[in-house]
Formats: structure tokens, sequence, C-alpha cells
């Protein structure tokens, strides 16, 4: 009897979508819609216990799925009036 296949792989879905950036003292942070509200998040913050900031930019933001290792790009909105002021 030949072995069943394998189970699909399921690949993750980012649940955030970048609402808007901002840029202070203690450098450049993201806020993002989630599904229970907004968060604002900076680089190495862990979002939603499954996704790390790695960059942001003032045209992306790049996280990371923890489990996957997979890369996620988020573009940041244009009509953020405040992606002007992240530096580049």
């Amino acid at each position: 009897m030949p072995a069943p296949p394998p189970p699909p792989v399921v690949e993750p879905t980012l649940p955030l979508q970048v609402i808007g950036t901002w840029d202070d003292d203690k450098g450049a942070s993201i806020f993002l819609a989630a599904p229970r509200g907004t968060l604002q998040a900076r680089v190495g913050d862990v979002l939603l216990s499954e996704y790390r900031v790695v960059q942001v930019t003032r045209h992306e933001v790049l996280l990371r799925h923890i489990a996957s290792n997979r890369e996620f790009r988020l573009a940041v909105p244009v009509s953020s009036s405040t992606a002007a002021l992240l530096r580049p």
C-alpha cells in the first residue's frame, strides 16, 4: 500500500497592514492595522507573537514570520503624511 501524500504546506497569511509611520528621537516606527486594533512597532519588535519587524524605511516595512522565516514586504502608504519624515 503506498504512503499517503504529505499534507499541503500552509503559507502564513499576513493579518497586518501599514497605516502610517512616525520618526522621533528613538527612530522610525510604524502603525499597523491588526485584527484587534492598531499596533505601533519598531525594528526588533514582535507582532502578534509571530512576526518580527526587520526593517522600516519611508517606502516599505519588512516583516519576518518567525516560524517559517518567510519575509513580507509591506508598502508604506504614499498618503501617510509622516512617510516623508522617515530617513531613507
